[in-house]
């Protein structure tokens, strides 16, 4: 189990990497545009959003060996490769090998990642609720590192050596897991009778995944455009940049923690309200951010770092407390069994919703950013959130009045 949960952090590792450092560079030696740099950062999403709706239901015939020592090898190789890649002088080739290496490792690592999940499902079949969770959080603990690790490669040693380290460990340690890993998944059947409509044909599974993609949003929009604003707005150096980056990753995994236990000590809290107040956690993370010219408050780098802590308390309350939710529901509203089949097409459901949340945060982000500045994008994503979260808060009210639960038949 402690082995697969590289295929946790490494992901998670790899992408707050990359969104750290790569705009500062790609806008001041290669003079894109933040718009073009986003949409570079969506490919990592856009791969995994595929991957999750098209190879979930084969992953069967791929084998947990050839997931984990070749796939996962791939993945790893395009990593490392990603470093050089400054050193090719024409414009055109540049960015077409830019986007076919990060093609290469939203797929190929994802597949693994994917693969790793059900492997764990199957191992522990009585702690699956806590293993969820703590999946997650382990990718809060990727997303701490990332930037800290990375910044001290990036300072002292390099653009290149930013990737080609952490891409080598993550090589070696995908063969490595190959040899450990099992050699097939017990009892997978995907493609049984289970469908999004059975585990999320209801108002609560619709508006929490709309949530979800709006925490993703509003995450990946900040990652992405954070550094080079902190770099020219607030004109801070790069190591307080970096120690910025990690107050909301730093907080992210501290509160994952605790609620993944909380939940599993306390199984009478309801999640659903968690996943609520994420939601408006995040509102007023986004105008502190900036800070947004809204608040009449000075672009200081105080205001700034309690907007990186609340982003991170946002995510992390969100994604366990949805995946709960998610959970219970269907569970117990629509009687699925608690199997791997109903955990995995879950788990499944918020991967993809983060997706999409972070291929549009990157890319929107990005873009909003160029006509309208970082600190005033963040205003205009809120309004993303703000119905979605009147609409939630109107159906949780009319259950209580019903004196109902929203997890009953």
């Amino acid at each position: 189990a402690e082995y697969m949960g590289f295929y946790y952090f490494a992901p998670g590792w790899f992408l707050t990497l990359s969104n750290t450092f790569l705009p500062i560079v790609f806008v001041e030696k290669r003079h894109w545009s933040r718009f073009e740099v986003g949409c570079l950062l969506a490919v990592f999403s856009t791969m995994r959003l595929l991957v999750y709706l098209t190879i979930n239901k084969h992953i069967n015939s791929i084998g947990s060996k050839t997931a984990m020592a070749f796939i996962g090898s791939i993945g790893s190789i395009a990593f490392a490769s990603f470093g050089f890649v400054l050193f090719i002088q024409n414009d055109v080739l540049f960015t077409i090998v830019c986007f076919i290496l990060r093609m290469m490792e939203g797929a190929f690592i994802n597949i693994a990642y994917m693969y790793s999940y059900g492997v764990l499902m199957d191992l522990f079949p009585n702690k699956r609720s806590f293993l969820a969770g703590l999946t997650l959080t382990i990718s809060g603990l990727s997303m701490t590192s990332g930037p800290f690790l990375g910044g001290v490669i990036f300072y002292n040693m390099g653009f290149e050596w930013a990737y080609v380290i952490p891409g080598t460990i993550a090589l070696i340690s995908s063969i490595y897991l190959g040899l450990m890993s099992p050699p097939t998944i017990a009892d997978r059947t995907i493609v049984r009778q289970l469908s999004y409509l059975t585990i999320i044909g209801n108002p609560i599974g619709i508006l929490l995944g709309y949530i979800q993609f709006f925490i993703s949003l509003s995450y990946a929009y900040m990652s992405t455009g954070y550094a080079y604003h902190a770099f020219n707005a607030l004109h801070l150096t790069f190591t307080t940049i970096t120690a910025l980056l990690v107050i909301g990753p730093g907080t992210s995994l501290c509160v994952s923690l605790m609620l993944t236990f909380l939940l599993e000590k306390f199984p009478a809290i309801d999640p659903v309200y968690i996943s609520l107040s994420s939601s408006c956690i995040m509102l007023i993370a986004l105008q502190l951010i900036g800070p947004t010219s809204v608040l009449r408050i000075p672009p200081i780098w105080e205001v700034s770092a309690i907007g990186c802590l609340l982003m991170g308390v946002s995510v992390s309350l969100n994604r366990i407390s949805t995946l709960e939710t998610v959970t219970r529901v269907a569970l117990h509203r629509y009687q699925c069994p608690d199997d791997v089949d109903a955990r995995s097409l879950l788990h499944q459901y918020i991967r993809i919703c983060m997706s999409l949340g972070s291929m549009c945060g990157a890319s929107f982000g990005g873009l909003l950013s160029d006509f309208f500045g970082f600190a005033a994008s963040g205003t205009i994503i809120s309004f993303f959130g703000f119905p979605v979260i009147c609409i939630l808060s109107g159906y949780l009210i009319d259950y209580r009045l019903q004196k109902k639960s929203i997890y009953q038949p």
